[in-house]
């Protein structure tokens, strides 16, 4: 009779309880650790010289080999008893990190579209491509929430506020393991609050604040789209690394949330808690604590898994029922992704990946999501022949970490060596007669012949648009190096993981050349890549525009340029408030109604110097939300209705008075007037984007969830609060009462 973890058609759990009845204690050992990392050859080398090789689960960002992956898997499934295959993982940040893959832009673009459906559609086509890659997991959705910008890792967050990340996650997550790919929520909990803006650092929070605002997207993700696996982070809370936290990882996760999911450790976790945490001195010692947590496998290697738990497993000090929960936990991840039926990658599905479709999905996020941060007037630009360009971005595809850029002397070709810089876009439409291109200044360094071309160039244009911002080309895909050690063109990578800045404000190198460009008089639009936000109030008065680009992915400056010329109107809104300096930091919206001055109201300036601060307003140079259009809309006739389940109805008439068709995201918040435990200053409860020809008005409905109108109450528990709430979308603002409800 044959076995039922055989069964394709018996029940998940089923086939979990009889593979694991079948398994010896060391077969289980095997499964708990991920190995081989980025190295098919290296395994192949091995496998070829006759030395056993266990690798249960691996991971690639490197060029992937079906042939050789499937040889791999071969191997495995001959030499595993009970034929257990291994799993093949890799990142999705914005796009499957593969040469062949389509390039998605940064997840605060795609976040600033305020648009669930694009989201769904974006991960759909991740998910269709891992899929035919190989891959049976993907170590994304990244539900960070980033409230410190100096932070590198900034740009793979979708911003600030916990229900815009947790509606993009939902998405993320429905939309990828429909193609049998595990989503792999990440990092669990509280890594974008570091001290300092530095990556691993301790973060300063207090248990109801890390509830109610960084829980809440792993909360509404687990209970809504179900991940199969999770990550933790490599941060502390309150002195406990989470990847140790019984509060966290036990009696939270598992506990309180029913995640029942696989978890993993962040790569080379565990051997941190000695070094580096210093919470324990033995490897056996970070085995029995991870273990005891709920790490169910650690990554990339044996460490605190090693020969020495092994050893105390099979000596029976470790119990074996908690390795039987841990492997369980693996096994079913396997099984919900369909390896033990399909676990060979498919070689004529290999390279159906990067379609036509999916690279006009790419643009049209780029389209959504590129915000108009200030503009006097001169976008779109008319009349203009002679365009001076300048800055580090002006030829430089800048499309984000977690992608695959080609390696200097490798001859693979990749995706992103047919990405079209700003240049190239601009001369396309302008004419390369037209665009006088010179960088002028690097990311962190200029010397002053180049400065003097970029004026020059800018004295013979109409217009000077300056490519500004961050570079994080190299980081995990390509070339993993801080400076310009391997030839490559660009100085200086300034963003992504490792990658924090002690400041917001734009390098010495960029400022001097905006001064420079912009004591020539003429007109200048400057662009902002990269996903952290940058204080620039200093260039602001020296600048016409300016945008937000982040990394725009593989169309996006194709997409730039159609805004730059009207031809698309911009309509993206920040997922991340921009402080005024790094002196401002923190500056996030939804604080606390002591926060930002509210006392004395006498914010000063160098004229005129105040309280609060003395010498310059604490509120954000664009907060939250902001994000400009090149026509007006008016908002009328907000209202609210309270259902008889706790949840409530928002309708508003928003009527489009410019001169452009356009598309606008309306946003509602929320606020408790009063509570026991204070509430935010204003929460985001609703959104909607909607498309309106010049002219034209629509009623907008919008549901807020019960959840919303709910608190962490003094005991740790959630509470639902009944009283009054302020409701507001954009200038309007109505009160309504919660008990209405009852």
């Amino acid at each position: 009779m044959e076995k039922i973890y055989k069964d394709k058609n018996a029940p998940v759990e089923e086939r979990v309880k009889s593979l694991l009845g079948e398994m010896t204690t060391e077969e289980k050992l095997d499964q708990i650790v991920l190995r081989g990392c980025n190295d098919l050859d290296k395994l192949l080398e091995q496998i070829e010289r006759g030395e056993r090789v266990c690798v249960p689960s691996t991971y690639c960002t490197n060029r992937v080999d079906p042939e050789k992956f499937n040889r791999l898997q071969k191997y495995v499934l001959k030499h595993e008893r009970l034929g257990i295959p291994c799993l093949f993982a890799g990142e999705g940040l914005h796009g499957v990190c593969s040469p062949y893959a389509t390039v998605f832009p940064t997840s605060g673009c795609v976040a600033a579209t305020f648009d669930e459906d694009l989201m769904y559609a974006e991960a759909d086509v991740i998910g269709e491509e891992a899929h035919n890659l190989g891959f049976r997991q993907l170590y994304s959705p990244h539900l960070d929430i980033a409230r410190d910008p100096r932070w590198g890792r900034t740009e793979e967050s979708f911003g600030e506020d916990p229900f815009l990340l947790a509606r993009m996650g939902i998405n993320y997550i429905k939309a990828l393991q429909k193609h049998n790919v595990a989503a792999t929520v990440k990092h669990y909990l509280c890594y974008g609050f570091g001290e300092g803006g530095l990556n691993l650092a301790p973060a300063h929070i207090g248990e109801r604040e890390a509830r109610e605002i960084m829980l809440k997207p792993f909360a509404d993700c687990i209970a809504e789209a179900r991940p199969w696996a999770l990550m933790a982070s490599y941060n502390e809370i309150d002195g406990i690394p989470v990847h140790a936290s019984k509060l966290w990882m036990n009696k939270v996760l598992r506990g309180e949330l029913g995640y029942d999911g696989m978890v993993i450790s962040d790569y080379g976790a565990l051997n941190m808690f000695g070094r580096f945490h210093r919470i324990c001195e033995s490897r056996l010692e970070a085995g029995k604590i991870a273990a005891e947590c709920g790490i169910d496998m650690e990554a990339c290697g044996a460490y605190a898994y090693g020969e020495d738990f092994r050893n105390a497993v099979l000596a029976g000090e470790i119990p074996i029922d908690l390795i039987d929960k841990m492997v369980a936990n693996i096994l079913r991840l396997k099984f919900r992704t369909g390896i033990f039926e399909n676990p060979y990658i498919d070689v004529g599905k290999f390279r159906e990946v990067h379609k036509e479709p999916s690279i006009a999905l790419s643009r049209k996020i780029a389209e959504r999501g590129i915000v108009l941060l200030k503009n006097d007037g001169i976008l779109p630009l008319k009349g203009v022949r002679k365009i001076a360009l300048s800055g580090p971005n002006c030829d430089l595809a800048q499309l984000g970490n977690y992608m695959f850029y080609r390696k200097v002397g490798d001859s693979l070709p990749c995706v992103a060596d047919g990405v079209k810089t700003l240049k190239s876009a601009l001369e396309e439409v302008f004419g390369q007669e037209n665009v006088y291109t010179a960088k002028g200044a690097d990311f962190v360094f200029y010397d002053e012949e180049e400065l003097r071309m970029a004026v020059k160039a800018a004295e013979q244009s109409d217009v000077v648009v300056l490519a500004l911002g961050d570079n994080s080309r190299g980081i995990f895909g390509g070339n993993q190096v801080p400076a310009g050690e391997n030839g490559e063109r660009f100085s200086a990578v300034t963003s992504g993981e490792g990658f924090d800045m002690n400041t917001v404000e734009l390098t010495a190198a960029q400022k001097t050349l905006v001064k420079a460009i912009a004591e020539t008089g003429k007109p200048v639009v400057m662009l902002l890549y990269g996903g952290r936000p940058h204080a620039v109030t200093e260039e602001l008065p020296l600048c016409s525009a300016v945008l937000q680009v982040f990394g725009p992915g593989e169309g996006g400056n194709e997409a730039l340029v159609d805004i730059l010329t009207g031809k698309v109107v911009p309509s993206g809104r920040l997922p991340i408030s921009f402080p005024r300096s790094t002196g401002h930091i923190p500056c996030f919206y939804n604080c606390k109604p002591s926060a930002r001055g509210t006392l004395y109201r006498r914010p000063g300036s160098a004229e005129k110097p105040g309280m609060d601060y003395v010498l310059d307003s604490p509120d954000a140079l664009f907060p939250f939300g902001f994000g400009l259009s090149y026509t007006r809309f008016d908002y009328s006739d907000l209202c609210v209705k309270m259902e008889k389940d706790g949840s409530a109805t928002v309708t508003v008439r928003v009527k489009n008075v410019g001169d452009f068709d356009a598309e606008v995201s309306v946003l509602t918040y929320i606020s408790a007037c009063y509570r026991i435990v204070t509430p935010e200053v204003k929460k985001l409860a609703a959104f909607k984007r909607i498309a309106l020809k010049k002219g034209e008005g629509k009623s907008v409905k919008m549901d807020i969830p019960r959840a919303a109108f709910s608190y962490v109450d003094e005991d740790m528990r959630t509470a639902y609060h009944y009283g009054k709430f302020t409701v507001t979308c954009e200038n309007l603002s109505v009160i309504v009462d919660t008990s209405e409800s009852e």
